[in-house]
């Protein structure tokens, strides 16, 4: 195993579908890290200053020293009760990892804030080769988040926790999951949670992003989507405790009666993303939502090139992997809001209402319209018995035209026989 791959925690029973997700995930770090380094070309010779394990006669040795410390920093983030940023570099200091050279903190904590984005996902990281005050996160469409930068100081001295609260992390709750029996149920439209719906009729794109929290968030005034790109990353982490933890430490920071709540949707959140694909791209026999996804599959490629296989089996072909999903929840015509999915339904149920709301425009999308049965079904009406009358019309039509025609004819013959009948007239 090597040093990329021993960033992901362990994995209790490892089956097929998780050691496929393992090397997705193990890829999309090494692609990631590389990223980094490439960004950072005008100063790898200040990172292997930082760097006092290296070896020069080894090519993959600064990947390798790079994957060390973000071992070094999930240990720390594991172990430490409030784990800050500063507090990781100064425990690399400490073992030797990295050169104790003030100059570099700033440097080491922007690959700290870099490495624990991609290890997590909570957020996608700014990579950047200037020297700034700051570090920053990609927000561009993502409603979850308010601000895109926050002073380095700040994030690195703070609990990881509270630092990613800094930027406006609106963490997902389970309004769904308490049913009043006083109101109607909810329930979420699988007719109309379709690609071929939100895209199609809807006119919605899908934006694809490395941020969990940032999946089905729904941009209305851009009509963008955004999902996310990485289900290997829900299956694998589904098996450790690295993301549970991150998420205990961020609802400690919430009001003590929402806490249970939240950390009880953040336990189902990983299922919920998975089961969201399936509904989106792959419930039923949805050609034409394949179709979409065949649209937008170059752009869900991550920033570092990245292509994840079971991206591939859940939304491009025609049977689901059932070694991923519950399949009781397989093929369902309506969901349930607090039985299916208690965490994302305020999002769905808004991508739903919006769909509902804009309706089909063309005669193409009335025609084959899934949101709204009776208008399909009374457009088709329509269509076939109005193209039944043309053609009665077009028949009747020719069949006049028909019959005046042999009038005519019968007309000229009838004045040739009365010609015949007649008598000659004599010559004089």
């Amino acid at each position: 195993m090597d040093q990329v791959e021993q960033l992901v925690p362990n994995i209790d029973t490892l089956n097929l579908g998780s050691a496929r997700a393992l090397q997705a995930f193990t890829e999309f770090l090494r692609a990631e890290i590389q990223r980094f380094l490439i960004a950072q070309a005008g100063g790898q010779a200040e990172v292997r200053d930082w760097l006092p394990g290296l070896n020069p006669s080894d090519v993959d040795s600064l990947t390798k020293n790079i994957a060390a410390i973000g071992k070094h920093g999930v240990v720390s983030f594991t172990n430490s009760s409030r784990p800050t940023l500063d507090a990781m570099y100064t425990e690399l200091v400490r073992s030797g990892v990295v050169s104790d050279a003030r100059k570099h903190r700033e440097d080491i904590i922007q690959l700290l804030f870099f490495l624990f984005g991609r290890l997590t996902m909570p957020y996608h990281p700014k990579i950047s080769s200037k020297k700034l005050p700051s570090l920053g996160i990609h927000i561009e469409g993502h409603d979850c988040f308010e601000n895109d930068a926050v002073l380095t100081d700040e994030v690195a001295k703070r609990p990881i926790a509270e630092a990613i609260h800094k930027f406006g992390l609106e963490l997902l709750d389970e309004t769904a999951a308490d049913h009043d029996p006083h109101e109607p149920r909810k329930f979420l439209d699988s007719r109309l949670l379709n690609a071929d719906q939100i895209c199609n009729v809807a006119n919605v794109s899908i934006e694809w992003t490395t941020s969990i929290f940032s999946h089905l968030s729904f941009n209305e005034s851009k009509r963008q989507l955004s999902l996310f790109a990485l289900p290997s990353f829900c299956l694998l982490h589904s098996q450790t405790s690295l993301f549970t933890r991150l998420h205990n430490l961020l609802c400690e920071g919430l009001p003590e009666e929402d806490l249970e709540a939240s950390q009880e949707s953040v336990r189902s959140l990983l299922g919920e993303v998975l089961l969201s694909y399936h509904l989106l791209f792959g419930n039923g026999s949805r050609s034409r939502a394949r179709k979409v996804f065949k649209k937008y599959k170059k752009r869900c490629r991550t920033a570092a090139g990245q292509l994840d296989p079971l991206l591939l089996d859940l939304c491009a072909k025609v049977t689901s992997p059932y070694h991923v999903l519950d399949t009781a929840k397989i093929g369902k015509s309506s969901y349930s809001g607090s039985g299916d999915f208690p965490t994302l339904y305020n999002r769905l149920k808004a991508v739903q209402d919006f769909v509902s709301m804009e309706g089909p425009k063309k005669a193409a999308h009335l025609w084959r319209n899934r949101g709204d049965l009776n208008m399909a079904y009374t457009f088709r009406a329509v269509i076939v018995f109005g193209l039944i009358s043309v053609c009665l019309s077009i028949t009747q039509t020719g069949l006049a035209i028909w019959a005046a025609f042999l009038a005519k004819w019968s007309y000229g013959v009838a004045i040739e026989q009365l010609r015949a009948s007649c008598p000659c007239e004599s010559k004089p």
